[in-house]
């Protein structure tokens, strides 16, 4: 992947860890589904990481190429 590729994976992960957040906070709040909004938090944070991970490797990339 390139450095472009990684920052829209990047983007797309964030947008799904914020959609899961706010699933898992509605879930939690007035639900009795509470164990399953625990377990979209727990795939939101994975989805963050993935971010995370993409991120670094644009900026490593972006170090190689400048």
């Amino acid at each position: 992947m390139n450095r472009e590729q990684h920052l829209t994976a990047a983007t797309e992960a964030l947008a799904k860890a914020g959609r899961l957040a706010d699933s898992a906070e509605h879930l939690t709040r007035g639900s009795a589904r509470h164990a399953e909004g625990y377990h979209l938090a727990a795939v939101g944070t994975l989805y963050n990481d993935v971010a995370r991970t993409h991120l670094e490797l644009a900026r490593e990339l972006a170090k190689e190429e400048g």
